[in-house]
């Protein structure tokens, strides 16, 4: 915090200290060290000798300035500027920024129009700190300001004309080649570029490969001075438009999310109102991989920073528009996410009809808008028949035929959820066989395979669902080059409903192989020794930052930097700062997720039960001890009732006051879905995997059903319930030459745990305490080298938005998710004794589980975790019990179990229930070796083939690499 000494500045000292400082600069500092000043304002460059830009600012068109990025951890937010022109100010007085983004400040004027004399001038400023009056000068730089801009103006007025005049694409084309051709002889590269994407943009709506190869070749040519600050604004809509290529005619997701992160640090730089254009985009590629409500949660942020932040209105629409589209996406949403995605979609449709915007895209909106009515159980008729009418006769453009098919598949989705069968195939079937459009195609395909079941026609079903599985696997998440899961999606739900349809064909067995290639969706198997993946595409423009974004501990410093105590105006600057940086700190540790020394040759293994619920069900499956897998139970229970009831269960869970009655009856048709029917086969333990919501059931308190002649009345006094994460994996067993237990205790010093650390000490003498201010990361990382298992009695700390950034509370700084993952593996368990550590959003695959399945899925055998608040007095009570046990010489489950029955009778379910066991106690798979990620056989091998051709056909002819 500052001081506020400089605060006792006079009213008639500041005063005059202004009139000073407005008639010319007075002596002030350099700017503080890492701000970057790029100028703002010109209109174009002039490319020098050495290849150095000089910005050209044009007399009555032009406003002139500079923005400043400064480091995050810098308060800039009361700052004032002042431009100088040749070292003369342009304003009598000190301004606030004229626009903010993050931590960049753009300050600009209209650029007078009265110069005279020389048109190179020395464009500088002043900056004036209003909180303690400190000033920092600005360093000069040249720029050019000709005395008369009536060529630029005179191309620039052609341009316009040929763009609106010319409907041809070949002739606008031409035309715009002359105009690139003139800008350039003329000295006018900025306008070079732009009439250069124009054309690309058209070549595009051609549609042909030859045009596309040539939109390839012309991105391929684009000068390299778009990389250099003065051309910021060109190189963002250049990133953009190579963007766009990569992801809809080359399908390279990685690249084209390269290209993106250029066009967003371009457009940091000078604060570009057209930024969350570019979230958007980013928004729509995560849900194109499966990470939908990420992405929803990604562009409805930068919509919220539009309330603070200068927006382009024109781009608002189109915002609202995906946001919605993203919302559609969810199959999860709830009816009031529907109702405010209705309620954005009608306010975009109102605003692009008030634009007069084109047709297509407004006819595109009414079928997003029809498909929200069918969600909520309304008439679409009324809105498909506007669609229609904007849409008109399908013309022979590739946007056109698609917007077609997505309004046909309206039509169809409304007519099967009204049982109107025939028609729904009809539809279906044809979208279906149209292979340009492989979502709209997989949506098509999943149609046809609802359709077919209500039909009783299970093999066509069968068949459909495969063609949506492998259209699907189109956009993955390891194409992204990232390590994401699989969130609740289209995706998703296709796997559950072809997973059914082998049920119903009474084969379980690959059901259960469709769930566990849902499972390996997200693994990105890349060799550990010595994995550094990039960070960006080779394009990158990342590197002259304030922020080093290339490095995990430049990150980790500035978020730092950033959660320190500030001043209201310096908060609220910095909140959207750190968002970035967590974003980047998230993608690192995606990229490079399990890089580094190979660990022990592992070997997969199967859970006992995997249970996935769909829109009316709930399906038990359960691998035998042979390897053989049946239905065990299948039970009627509504997605919409069992996310209501999981809702309550999530804000009971770890409540000390809540009621066993209650919570019985709130559980009992979980346990009806979950529980099998023969409990008396059950062993010790019984692993499971939970798909999607079912990962919110406290499997540890779910209790048994009424009528039962069992005398216990919790499903973990038959067996100990042991959940399973994705990817998870069972090491062979080791044998250390050192093996100690490691506890961490209280490093804050605010749990009421009393003399905790002194009876984990006399219990285990041999064992390393690390209490209060001496459990920090050094010192747990060196005591983890040879540990026989891991206790930590700390805060744990969940980020819901940035999950990969969850953490504990040590004694110097919290431990992030990142660095927990490079830390030496205990040997045996670790017993996470803090709150959420347990805690990951719903994904459609097995789960995550937070920190404690991050460290069961790198190997530890057993993690004792948290999926909500712990009790302080319930953790004391749990964890001396545990490891008396344990002191005694009981296996660890057993240990477990007993520790679990000292709490029943002295805290309610809902309290202790919040306690799961994660493991790799389960069958072994013959051979050891993991199953490979994708869509298993469920079909013949020629039709497969067939559907493989169809997409390289399609791929072809769309121009894809």
């Amino acid at each position: 915090m500052r001081s506020s000494a400089s605060n006792l500045l006079g009213p008639l000292t500041a005063a005059a200290f202004a009139l000073v400082t407005s008639c010319a600069p007075s002596p002030s500092s350099p700017l503080p060290e890492g701000i970057s000043v790029v100028p703002r304002g010109h209109r174009e460059v002039e490319i020098q000798p050495d290849g150095s830009l000089l910005p050209i600012f044009f007399r009555g068109a032009s406003s002139i300035g500079f923005c400043l990025e400064t480091p995050p951890s810098l308060d800039s937010s009361q700052w004032e500027g002042q431009i100088l022109l040749d070292d003369r100010p342009i304003t009598e007085t000190f301004a606030a920024p004229r626009v903010v983004m993050r931590s960049t400040l753009c300050f600009f004027e209209p650029l007078p129009g009265d110069l005279e004399g020389a048109t190179l001038r020395q464009l500088g400023g002043n900056v004036r700190d209003t909180f303690d009056g400190s000033m920092f000068r600005v360093p000069p730089r040249p720029v050019r300001i000709p005395e008369s801009s009536a060529a630029f103006q005179s191309l620039e007025k052609e341009l316009e004309s040929v763009v609106g005049t010319l409907d041809l694409p070949t002739e606008l084309i031409a035309a715009l080649d002359g105009l690139t051709t003139r800008a350039e002889e003329e000295g006018f590269p900025g306008m070079a570029v732009r009439a250069n994407l124009i054309a690309f943009h058209h070549l595009l709506q051609i549609g042909t490969p030859q045009a596309w190869a040539e939109g390839q070749r012309r991105l391929d040519r684009m000068p390299d001075w778009l990389t250099q600050h003065e051309a910021s604004f060109w190189g963002s809509q250049v990133a953009l438009e190579r963007a766009s290529f990569e992801m809809n005619y080359r399908r390279n997701l990685d690249a084209a999310w390269g290209f993106l992160r250029q066009a967003e640090r371009a457009q940091q730089r000078i604060a570009h109102r057209n930024h969350f254009f570019t979230v958007k985009q980013q928004a729509g590629l995560l849900a194109q991989v499966g990470a939908v409500k990420e992405g929803r949660e990604r562009l409805r942020s930068a919509l919220e920073d539009c309330e603070r932040w200068t927006c382009n209105p024109r781009l608002l629409p189109d915002a609202k528009i995906t946001l919605s589209w993203l919302t559609l996406l969810d199959p999860q949403a709830s009816d009031r996410d529907f109702s405010h995605a209705e309620g954005l979609l009608e306010s975009a449709i109102d605003e692009t009809s008030a634009a007069a915007a084109a047709p297509h895209e407004r006819s595109n909106s009414l079928v997003n808008l029809a498909l929200l009515q069918i969600r909520q159980g309304k008439d679409p008729a009324a809105t498909l028949d506007r669609a229609r009418e904007l849409l008109g006769s399908p013309e022979e453009t590739g946007r056109a035929r698609e917007l077609s098919g997505w309004l046909q598949l309206a039509e169809a989705t409304d007519a099967l959820q009204h049982r109107r069968l025939d028609e729904a195939s009809r539809i279906c079937s044809r979208l279906a066989s149209d292979g340009n459009f492989p979502e709209l195609a997989a949506w098509a395909h999943g149609c046809t395979a609802r359709t077919r079941r209500l039909q009783g026609n299970l093999l066509g079903a069968e068949e459909s669902f495969a063609g949506a599985l492998l259209l699907h696997a189109y956009s993955s998440p390891e194409e992204l080059g990232q390590n994401i899961a699989v969130g609740p999606s289209r995706r998703g739900e296709d796997y559950y409903e072809a997973a059914r349809v082998e049920v119903e064909l009474q084969r379980p067995a690959d059901a259960w192989a469709l769930l566990a290639a849902l499972d390996n969706l997200a693994s990105v198997e890349a060799d550990r020794e010595g994995c550094t993946p990039p960070f960006d595409s080779p394009q990158s423009i990342d590197g002259d930052s304030p922020v080093d974004h290339q490095t995990r501990e430049g990150l980790l410093l500035e978020l730092s930097s950033l959660e320190t105590p500030t001043s209201a105006s310096f908060r609220e600057q910095r909140g959207p700062t750190a968002r970035f940086v967590r974003e980047r700190l998230q993608e690192l540790w995606r990229r490079q997720s399990e890089c580094g020394p190979p660990q022990e040759e592992a070997a997969l293994v199967e859970p006992r039960f995997r249970a996935f619920s769909l829109v009316d069900e709930v399906i038990l499956l359960e691998r035998l001890q042979g390897g053989a897998v049946r239905l065990a139970r299948r039970t009627p229970l509504a997605r919409e009732e069992l996310r209501q009831r999981l809702a309550q269960i999530e804000a009971s869970l770890g409540s000390v006051e809540s009621s066993d009655e209650d919570w019985r009856a709130l559980l009992q048709p979980i346990s009806k879905a979950l529980l099998p029917v023969d409990l008396d086969t059950l062993g010790a333990t019984t692993s499971y995997a939970l798909y999607g919501l079912l990962q919110g059931v406290p499997l540890t308190a779910l209790p048994l059903l009424p009528g039962s002649d069992q005398k216990e009345e919790w499903f973990s006094e038959m067996t100990l319930p042991v959940v399973g994460p994705s990817t998870a994996e069972s090491l062979a067993p080791r044998d250390p030459a050192q093996s100690a237990p490691v506890f961490v205790v209280d490093p804050r010093g605010d749990l009421a745990i009393g003399d905790q650390a002194e009876f984990y000490q006399d219990l285990f003498p041999e064992g390393v305490v690390l209490r209060g201010e001496n459990a920090t990361h050094v010192a747990l990382e060196e005591a983890l080298a040879n540990s026989h298992w891991l206790h930590v009695d700390a805060h744990g700390l969940f980020d819901a938005a940035f999950p990969e950034l969850s953490s504990l509370s040590l004694a110097d700084r919290p431990m992030t998710f990142i660095e927990i993952a490079e830390l030496p593996l205990p040997y045996w368990f670790a017993n996470l004794s803090g709150c959420d550590t347990g805690t990951w959003p719903t994904t459609a695959d097995r789960g995550r589980y937070g920190i404690g399945g991050l460290l069961t899925r790198r190997g530890v055998p057993w993690v004792i975790a948290s999926r909500s608040v712990l009790d302080d007095h319930l953790a004391g009570e749990f964890n001396r019990s545990l490891y008396r046990q344990i002191h005694a010489g009981d296996a660890f489950t057993k240990a477990f179990s007993r520790a679990l029955e000292t709490l029943r009778g002295k805290f309610p379910a809902a309290a202790w229930g919040a306690l799961v066991l994660l493991g790799t106690e389960s069958i072994p798979i013959e051979g050891g070796k993991r199953a490979t990620s994708g869509t298993p056989r469920i079909v013949e091998e020629e039709v497969e083939a067939s559907w493989k051709a169809e997409r390289f056909a399609a791929t072809e002819k769309r121009g894809r690499s």
